[in-house]
């Protein structure tokens, strides 16, 4: 055994390898064969990085359950990671541990992040039973915002009643967790979510990412997505394998709701998996009306079916749904469909119908519908014989072209040709343009024929001989033409080329017109290679020649298949010997011919390479690299590097590497030589290894790259290089400039106590920076800098005592980062004593010890720390942080001690302060409704407090809070205090201060109060108001009047949601503060809400309606006619709001009596589509008042 354990220890210190993976690989290999009991009784003592991380993974694989906790409270996040990892770890090391223990034991001996993620893997490994226990004790100890993290692993019981007493918002990862364990959890979850936050979860006015989830719960488990939409007020879209696996469960539901069908579900998996779809349902989406099909929301919806259908079976599918959806034959009505309807039609059919369209509409563009072209033709010659417009002859010429071209008829076509040739050749430039577009825009290649192609080449030859310029596009057309004819191509391609020649980026542009077909493109640079460019000279040819190159090599990179040898291109072979018999390149052009050659030949190819010599292309890169003026070596790195990655299989690329970090290194710009050693670290670290001490000569800015990067090869000495290369750089008497840089640097590569060893002359001695004090003043920048490096070290439980000197004054700002790190990640019972110094320090520090303290240590002492501050708090700013503190506290951890701490807390509000002010009113919103009536009540008890103690004007916030409690059912009012209601109400309620004019928030706030109460107390004590303002302003002449009448508006537009015992309250104390005549209107229209109320049938209404007006014609007489028109009026407008009541309303109104009274309102309020009809009824009626009525009527309908 002991020989065994030596063994293996040799073995572990002398991995094989130096990149980490395959050091990982072996030791995995070692791990393997070795003998499990060898393992157990192995003491490492690991000497670096690499060693502690494979220290961990072998106390994994013996399972040493103390040696991994050890780990644990030692918190380093990189060895802890793999342990949570590990489900058996779990519930082997807390077995024998009990809930209470591990919540208030364990748990605090770890960091706030790893606490987060270790309370999620336990519980995955607990049973449910025993996650209900450790969410007690979690809730207890930390509050429900940290219990959540642990609420999915509950029983199903404890999640529901969680839900339900706690506001809880989960994440989309925790209800995914939630939905796979039950999908009733999931519906609890949203009906709280709506008692908690006043809307339906996933509505738009979530801005949220709540739709993910719902997308992801459609996808998931199809087979709820009927049973979850009942819970949403959002639609949910399902993909193709949602709406098949939906078919197989609720298939009639979804194809019976044509509304949601096509706009929720795919179409196309409809089509094909529901059986005769287009027999039984598709003639659901046809119009009512046979003459609607062609209206274009109608059209584009049967289009989305028709074109799921296959080509061949469409117009078939969309006949029988015709047949079905009218019953009559679609061949009958041939006259109403548009041509994306018969494009899928028979050629016959297609060809009737177009003759019918043309007949009707004597449009030529039907006429390539035409069963026989030549009828078509001569249609089109007979038009052009007798039309003297050039434009419309034109058009007519173009026609024909496109009748030839649908129906495939070349024959025709060439007839057609050799008739525009002999009648319109001496069209102006612009019409033979249009006519060649029209040809070469769809020509199929195989039906046309010899003499289509001898018309087409005619065509062309005349445009030339007089001069005509044919555009470059139809002329590329007509050049795909010839190539794939096998038609001679030669001289219409030069003269398309060569005017473009001289100018690189017009040949560009036209080369790129053939990119759509790349066999054509292909012959094209071949010919233009060896044809056209060599007869170019001097720089023009260099620069077409490098041009060319790029292009092909772009080529034969994209069509591997069909490589184009640049060795059988001479021009490019001859500009090479050019550049070598120099020695040197002279241009830009020289470079990239260089670079595009380079990548030819190596790295990226290993066919077909250009014949070169290796040594003087590596010359001429040498060259090129050492042209210090021009840069071209940050032209030519990414091909270099490229170049010298993995393989290397040729001599070149050997030598390239060796002169690479020899030489060429040295010339990189600081980026660029970054990347090439961040490559080669990462990747080929024994290149790193051969050349480091190479690479150390050029660290001049001490920026070579990412230190974590050599901290990984710690097993090859890379950090203690470095680390002894630039350490002497640190010390306080070093001249070195950048003295910011090297800490940084070496922050990332030292372990945590030589760091803080080295950097200690560097630690603040004065909280102050003393500007008398030259010592100070040189190295403060340096501190400040060091501070906001300390957070690249691992070990943060020694870093605890450097924060106390940095914590303050002038370097409290730089250390902000390290210090809200290091409590993150030191243990709760090391984080508390630092908290506790904090509050004692400068009211910057104290702001963020309460932010901290709040976020990390237990509940009771989150409080204890914030009573602690409050009681002797009196500085402002900090004021402001407890209650900022406070408030977010109860957000997240909604309890009722802590909402009375927020509330008592307000008084710490400054009065200037807008934006903590602005802040306590919207907050309202976020509170959850269980608390938000005792919010709601001291936010504005405060605000009505500070606005008489300060004269602030609050008026601004108070209308938020009015907005925000608006949607609220009458449940929260009636949650509210009675005093503190009628205090409310006795200050804005009919106020004449300006600030309280918020009329539809104040308004709703009286209606849903005596909604909540609906008794003679409550009305009475809204009326005794309104009876008050009444004596002092309903006589008089100014605006204050109309307040009353505003608050009887609003009543009318919500009447609709009441009920008939809040009418008949309001009805009698309205009549008992004001009378009859006082408020005719409001009388009458509280009569026609109450008749409404209790006849809400427009038959029955009309009758009551009619009843009531004739008694008040009787008591007041015609003089209020007028007045009884105008309530008519604004009752249906204003209260009812329904399309077409007036109309239906007028009628029954003369059906119940036509009374003078009745049928003066029903001539008033038709509408005039309708107006006949009433007049119709109006002449039964033989009384002169009403012969006038009916004779007015007429005349206005006219």
């Amino acid at each position: 055994m002991e020989k065994a354990k030596v063994e293996f220890l040799d073995e572990f210190y002398n991995l094989e390898g130096i990149h980490c993976k395959e050091r990982k690989g072996n030791f995995f290999k070692l791990l393997h064969y070795t003998n499990p009991e060898v393992l157990a009784e192995v003491d490492i003592k690991p000497r670096n990085y690499l060693e502690n991380i494979f220290y961990v993974d072998l106390v994994i694989r013996t399972k040493k359950v103390d040696k991994l906790i050890e780990i644990l409270k030692e918190g380093n996040g990189l060895l802890t990671s793999k342990i949570i990892k590990q489900k058996w770890f779990f519930e082997e090391a807390f077995k024998d541990m009990s809930e209470e223990n591990i919540v208030n034991e364990f748990l605090p001996c770890l960091s706030f992040s790893l606490r987060m993620k270790i309370l999620k893997k336990m519980s995955l490994a607990f049973s449910e039973e025993r996650n209900d226990k450790m969410f007690d004790h979690i809730f207890e100890r930390y509050g429900i915002f940290l219990a959540q993290q642990f609420l999915f692993g509950c029983t199903s019981v404890k999640i529901s009643e969680i839900f339900q007493t706690h506001k809880i918002t989960l994440s989309i990862e925790q209800l995914k967790r939630i939905l796979a364990k039950d999908s009733n959890l999931v519906k609890t979850y949203f009906d709280e979510y709506k008692k908690n936050h006043g809307r339906m979860f996933g509505s738009t006015a979530d801005n949220t990412d709540n739709g993910d989830f719902l997308s992801y719960l459609v996808w998931k488990y199809p087979h709820l997505y009927s049973e979850f939409m009942t819970y949403l007020d959002c639609p949910l879209n399902a993909g193709r394998l949602t709406t098949k696996a939906l078919l197989k469960t609720n298939e009639k539901d979804i194809l019976e709701n044509t509304e949601q069908l096509p706009k929720r579900f795919h179409i196309g998996v409809v089509t094909r998996n529901v059986k005769d779809f287009h027999k039984e349902y598709l003639h659901k989406y046809f119009p009512k009306k046979i003459d609607e099909i062609n209206d274009w929301n109608l059209k584009t919806k049967i289009e989305k079916f028709l074109n799921k259908y296959p080509k061949k079976i469409r117009w078939n599918v969309f006949s029988e749904a015709f047949q079905r959806a009218y019953d009559t034959d679609v061949l009958d009505h041939l006259e109403i469909l548009n041509e994306h309807f018969m494009l899928s039609a028979p050629i016959n059919v297609r060809a009737k119908w177009a003759v019918i369209k043309y007949k009707k509409s004597d449009d030529t563009k039907f006429l390539k519908f035409f069963d026989k072209p030549k009828e078509a033709i001569a249609l089109l010659k007979d038009k052009i014989n007798v039309t003297s417009d050039r434009k419309k002859r034109c058009a007519f010429v173009q026609d024909m072209m496109k009748v030839c071209s649908f129906n495939k008829d070349y024959e025709t076509y060439e007839e057609v040709l050799k008739y525009v040739l002999s009648r319109h050749k001496n069209e102006d430039t612009y019409t033979c343009q249009e006519f060649f577009s029209t040809i070469v825009e769809d020509i199929d290649y195989e039906l046309s024929t010899e003499g289509f192609c001898k018309c087409l080449n005619d065509f062309v030859e005349l445009s030339r001989a007089k001069g005509d310029h044919l555009p470059y596009r139809n002329m590329s057309q007509y050049i795909t033409f010839l190539i794939k004819k096998n038609l001679p191509y030669e001289k219409t391609v030069e003269q398309f080329f060569t005017n473009s020649l001289k100018q690189k980026y017009v040949l560009e542009s036209n080369l790129n017109y053939f990119d759509d077909d790349f066999e054509v493109k292909r012959v094209l640079m071949i010919h233009m290679a060896n044809k056209l460019a060599p007869a170019l000279v001097g720089k023009q040819r260099k620069e077409i020649a490098t041009w060319l190159l790029k292009e092909i090599f772009d080529f034969n990179q994209k069509y591997n298949d069909f490589w184009i040898d640049l060795n059988e291109v001479p021009i490019f072979t001859e500009y090479l010997q050019e550049i070598f018999a120099k020695k040197n390149v002279s241009d830009d052009d020289d470079v990239t011919f260089i670079e595009k050659l380079i990548l030819n030949n190596f790295g990226l190819y290993d066919r077909m390479p250009v014949k070169v010599c290796e040594n003087e292309l590596l010359e001429i890169v040498k060259a090129i690299c050492n042209e210090k003026t021009k840069n071209w070596i940050g032209r030519l790195f990414n091909t270099l590097l490229d170049t010298i990655k993995f393989l290397r299989i040729t001599k070149f690329e050997a030598n390239l590497l060796e002169s690479f970090f020899n030489e060429l290194i040295f010339l990189l710009d600081a980026f660029d030589r970054k990347r090439a050693i961040e490559y080669f670290i990462r990747n080929e670290p024994v290149v790193i290894l051969k050349y480091f001490d190479k690479i150390l000569q050029t660290e001049d800015d001490n920026s070579l790259v990412d230190y974590h990067l050599f901290k990984l090869y710690s097993h090859v000495g890379f950090d203690e290089k470095l680390i002894n290369h630039v350490k002497p750089l640190v010390d306080i008497g070093s001249t070195c400039e950048n003295k910011k840089q090297v800490i940084e640097n070496l922050s990332k590569l030292m372990g945590t106590e030589d760091f803080i060893n080295l950097i200690s002359a560097y630690i603040p001695t004065k909280a102050k920076l003393d500007l008398e004090d030259e010592q100070q003043k040189e190295m403060y920048e340096v501190q400040c800098a060091l501070s906001k490096n300390l957070t690249n070290l691992d070990d943060f439980a020694k870093i605890i005592p450097l924060l106390y000197p940095f914590c303050q004054g002038d370097y409290l700002q730089s250390s902000l980062a390290i210090l809200y790190k290091t409590l993150y990640r030191i243990s709760e019972t090391q984080a508390a004593p630092l908290i506790n110094t904090l509050m004692e320090r400068a009211v910057s520090t104290r702001k963020h010890a309460v932010f901290l303290g709040f976020n990390i240590l237990p509940e009771k002492s989150a409080l204890v720390i914030f009573d602690t501050l409050a009681a002797k708090e009196t500085n402002t700013s900090a004021k402001k942080y407890l209650f900022q503190g406070i408030l977010k506290y109860f957000l997240k951890n909604p309890e009722e001690s802590v909402l009375y701490k927020v509330c008592k807390s307000m008084s710490f509000i400054d009065k200037n302060d807008k934006e903590l002010l602005e802040d306590l009113a919207k907050s309202f919103e976020k509170v959850p409704i269980k608390w938000r009536p005792i919010y709601f009540e001291n936010t504005w008890d405060y605000l009505t407090d500070i606005e008489k103690r300060e004269d602030l004007d609050v008026s601004n916030h108070r209308t938020k809070l009015f907005s925000a409690i608006n949607k609220y059912d009458i449940e929260f009012y009636s949650s509210l205090k009675d005093s503190f209601c009628q205090k409310l109400l006795k200050k804005c309620f009919f106020s004449n201060d300006s600030t309280f004019m918020n009329k539809d928030g104040v308004f709703s706030f009286v209606v849903k109060y005596l909604l909540a109460y609906k008794d003679d107390k409550h009305f009475e004590f809204v009326f005794d108001i309104i009876q008050s303002y009444k004596d002092r302003y309903w006589e008089t002449y100014d605006d204050n009047q109309r307040y009353i009448i505003d608050f009887f508006q609003y009543i009318l537009t919500i009447f609709v949601e009441m009920d008939i015992a809040f009418f008949n309250l309001f009805e009698t104390y309205w009549e008992r503060t004001f009378k009859h005549e006082e408020s005719f209107s409001e009388y009458i229209l509280l009569k026609f809400m109450i008749l409404y109320k209790k006849n809400p049938n427009i038959d029955e209404f009309a009758k009551q309606v009619s009843k009531s007006l004739g008694e008040l014609i009787t008591e007041y007489g015609p003089f209020v006619n007028n007045l009884l028109l105008e309530t008519v009026r604004q009752f249906y407008e204003y209260g009812l709001n329904i399309d077409g009541f007036s109309n239906q309303f007028a009628f029954y109104l003369l059906k119940a009596d036509k009374s003078d009274i009745n049928c003066y309102i029903a001539a008033s309020i038709i509408d005039d589509d309708k107006k006949f009809e009433v007049v119709d009824n109006l002449k039964t009626v033989d009384r002169a008042f009403v012969r006038i009525l009916c004779h007015n009527l007429i005349h206005r309908c006219k």
